[in-house]
């Protein structure tokens, strides 16, 4: 079995996901992914291969987390994040954003302090029903509050 995925403040989250969404669009300063060395694998016959990272919006978005957070902390984030990604797909969460009109998708506060502390897997992400559901009585209650 897969260990879980550390637990992250959503604070920590939210500003994670402004600021990948931000490298990504190439909005104020970024490492640019293909700068960084490569990975070179000597192969079978000798020579070797170098892989390098491409400068895409992904690569800069996760590079940014990285460069922020320290590699530990920012693999918990991008997986929590990227479980949110996958879930927000799902038509009972779908009630909870709205595209604003520049067409960026606007996401509830709630989800994100769901997400930041839901039981979380690599494998799987978040338990599609029960983090819909917590979402839910999240909102719910919030809702009541105001």
């Amino acid at each position: 079995m897969q260990k879980p995925i550390d637990v992250v403040l959503s604070d920590e989250l939210k500003f994670a996901a402004g600021l990948a969404a931000a490298a990504g669009a190439m909005r104020g300063p970024y490492t640019n992914p293909a700068s960084l060395p490569g990975l070179e694998i000597e192969e079978e016959d000798g020579s070797v291969s170098t892989y390098k990272i491409t400068d895409n919006a992904l690569a800069r978005g996760h590079l940014a987390v990285i460069e922020q957070f320290g590699p530990d902390k920012a693999m918990s984030i991008l997986m929590r994040l990227h479980a949110l990604i996958d879930a927000i797909e799902d038509d009972r969460l779908k009630v909870f954003t709205k595209l604003d009109p520049s067409g960026d998708r606007m996401i509830r506060e709630e989800l994100f302090e769901i997400a930041a502390t839901f039981k979380c897997s690599g494998e799987v992400g978040f338990k599609r029903a029960s983090f819909c559901k917590a979402v839910a009585r999240k909102v719910a209650a919030n809702d009541q509050l105001t």
